[in-house]
């Protein structure tokens, strides 16, 4: 990102004033969690530009990331509101994100679960549905969840992790085994991995 960061702004001295510029230099600053640096850059675009949608869903994940969950959800949902705009998926996660943050678990799951929509689903989205139903002691309808993630997404460990986790606290101990030991075979040396083997001690 420092490398693209670099080419942009040079581009901006020799062509000083385009949106697309400035947005593409604050997705460098957020990548690099410069997040009041990135804020600056995606407002000079929309000054530009006010109908940026690109733009307007940066900030907006820039403000997710800096924890002012309000202004998010205003970017966000003018952002939904381009019909042309085709990250939308991406865009309820986000929303669901603020919701949750909130505590505002019926917004929240809304969201996620347009996340989800296929053909494109977004795979965090179930983890986080998966949390929600764990919220509201409803291990079942979790591990359902976290099985179809695996089928969408099946080589994500982190689903398999979860599956396990919950599969314990039902206290199905040996149908959580296989996805505990998968998770270590895959990644040996990764932090889930430790977790998964802490996990396995622990039945």
């Amino acid at each position: 990102y420092t490398g693209a960061l670099e080419r942009f702004q040079q581009a901006d001295k020799i062509a000083p004033g385009n949106a697309t510029n400035y947005n593409m230099i604050g997705l460098c600053h957020l990548r690099m969690r410069q997040y009041d640096l990135a804020l600056k850059e995606f407002n000079h675009a929309l000054e530009l530009v006010p109908l940026f949608t690109d733009a307007r869903n940066n900030r907006g994940t820039t403000y997710l990331a800096m924890g002012q969950y309000h202004l998010a959800e205003v970017d966000f949902v003018a952002v939904l509101g381009d019909s042309t705009y085709p990250h939308t998926r991406q865009v309820h996660y986000n929303l669901g994100l603020t919701h949750l943050e909130r505590s505002q678990l019926g917004a929240a799951e809304e969201n996620f679960r347009r996340a989800i929509a296929l053909p494109d689903p977004v795979y965090e989205a179930y983890l986080r549905l998966a949390e929600i139903a764990q919220r509201q002691g409803e291990l079942e309808r979790s591990r359902t969840l976290l099985e179809e993630a695996q089928i969408e997404f099946p080589e994500r460990a982190e689903v398999s992790f979860e599956l396990g986790r919950v599969l314990i606290l039902m206290n199905r101990d040996d149908e959580a085994r296989p996805y505990l030991e998968q998770v270590i075979a895959d990644q040996p040396d990764s932090e889930i991995a430790d977790s998964a083997r802490t996990l396995l001690g622990s039945i």
